[in-house]
This record gives structure tokens, C-alpha cells and sequence, in this order.
């Protein structure tokens, strides 16, 4: 099953039965973004992810680690070739393990530019339609907006191949549901080229509440801070929503 999405800045579902943890799916990016694999940071924002650790430390199948380890190779082939096919980044490799409570379920990112703009390609295993793929979604796309902000182009199509795309038998009834409301989505900002990333990274690790205050003003930065402070589900929706018409350029 292939999903492909040419607007992938809309990334964020609403709907009124899926109930989406919007703060956790935000925490989730960040980190990823930040080349982590320690437990501890997620767990702040979700403590589900408990039980997917071998060892109550990390997660081993992070995907963080991997696509920090390829990423400044990537950025530079992207601006050196803008025909490259060679833009890849891998998370699964031949010596994944298969005794972990973590196994990766995304195979590969890759980044092609056409007519000026940046697309990505992901290629999953596994895929679940209703506890995964809104959060899976909302990461990608969101590794899309900053790689697009690194090479300098504008942000392209985002595409979804999965190998299995499936719905637990205690997930039906409420996606059922789902599909009989209204789905809408709320638009992230595109990140420029001053983005203060690293201090953003900081904030979430450390459940702090300061202000991002580097380069012009940083709106779009001190607003995702909110996100991360919030305690209120609708609290966090509104936030994201301000955000739609907020740009760093």
C-alpha cells in the first residue's frame, strides 16, 4: 500500500474520535530530530514507550541515531547533484536484531529534488493505520520541513510505502467511528533558515519552559515550547493551530 500526500505540511489529523496525544506526537519528533535513543525524555510526554525498552535505559530501535549518522552526507549530495538518486537514509540493517522489544518498523528515508522541489519517500515494513501512521505522518513530514530549510527548496510531496499496512481487531470499532466524522488538518509552519533547532532540542529534554530568544524573533520556537508545557489536550490543539499562520523565514 503506497499513501502519498502533496501537501505534506498538513500534518497534523484532527478528528474527533482518533483523539490524537498532539503534545506526545510533537515530543516524538523532537525526538527523533535530535538523534537520541535515551528513554527518559519520551517518557515524560508518554510513558508507554516503557515497555518497548530491553533495558529501562534506551530503545533500540530508535530511529534518531540512524538518520543523524547519514544526515549532513545527505544534505550535501542534495546540494551537489540536484538529479541524485543516492540521497538515502537507512534505518534497518542486515544485523537488526529480532530478540528486542523494539524492532524498527521503517526500512529507508529518501530525498529527491524534482522541478525545485524536495520529496521524500519512506519505505516502512510495518505500518498500523491506527496507532502509527498519524504519528508516523506528522515525524516524516516534519524531517521533510528541515531537510527541505537544510538544501534550500521549497517542500514537495511526501510518500508512504507500506509493506504492511494493518488494523488491530481492538482498534475496529473506533475506527469505524472515525471514518464517520469529518477529518480536517491542521498545517505546520515551514521552518527557515535561522531555525534555533538545538535549543529546541534542549527544551524538550529537559522539560524546560524558557524562552528560545536566538536570532530574529522566534515565535515558531517558543510556541512548540508551549506545546511541550502544556498539560491540556485542548490546549495543545490550539497552540498547533496558532501555528498555522506563523513562518520563520
Amino acid at each position: 500500500m503506497s499513501l502519498h500526500v502533496t501537501h505534506p505540511r498538513g500534518n497534523i489529523l484532527v478528528n474527533k474520535a482518533r483523539n490524537l496525544g498532539y503534545r506526545a506526537m510533537v515530543a516524538e519528533w523532537l525526538w527523533i530530530a535530535s538523534g537520541t535513543d535515551k528513554l527518559a525524555p519520551l517518557l515524560q510526554y508518554n510513558k508507554n514507550y516503557e515497555g518497548f525498552s530491553d533495558d529501562g535505559i534506551t530503545l533500540y530501535g530508535a530511529y534518531g541515531p540512524r538518520i543523524r549518522k547519514g544526515w549532513r552526507q545527505v544534505v550535501e549530495v542534495l546540494k551537489n547533484d540536484y538529479d541524485t538518486r543516492q540521497a538515502v537514509l537507512s534505518i534497518w540493517a542486515p544485523d537488526t536484531r529480532r530478540d528486542t522489544k523494539d524492532t524498527p518498523c521503517t526500512l529507508s528515508l529518501q530525498f529527491i529534488i524534482r522541478e525545485n522541489k524536495l520529496h521524500l519517500t519512506v519505505n516502512m515494513r510495518s505500518s498500523d493505520a491506527w496507532l502509527g501512521l498519524p504519528n508516523d505522518f506528522y515525524v516524516f513530514s516534519q524531517l521533510l520541513n528541515e531537510m527541505a530549510c537544510d538544501v534550500e527548496h521549497d517542500i514537495g510531496s511526501l510518500t508512504m510505502n507500506l509493506g504492511s499496512s494493518h488494523l488491530y481487531e481492538t482498534n475496529y470499532a473506533a475506527a469505524e467511528e472515525a471514518v464517520e466524522y469529518l477529518s480536517i488538518s491542521l498545517r505546520s509552519p515551514r521552518f527557515g533558515i535561522t531555525w534555533p533547532l538545538h535549543e529546541l532540542y534542549k527544551r524538550f529534554e529537559e522539560k524546560s519552559p524558557a524562552p528560545i530568544t536566538l536570532g530574529p524573533e522566534p515565535s515558531i520556537w517558543n510556541e512548540y515550547v508551549k506545546v511541550l508545557q502544556s498539560t491540556k489536550r485542548e490546549d495543545t490543539f490550539w497552540i498547533l493551530r496558532k501555528m498555522e499562520h506563523l513562518e520563520d523565514e
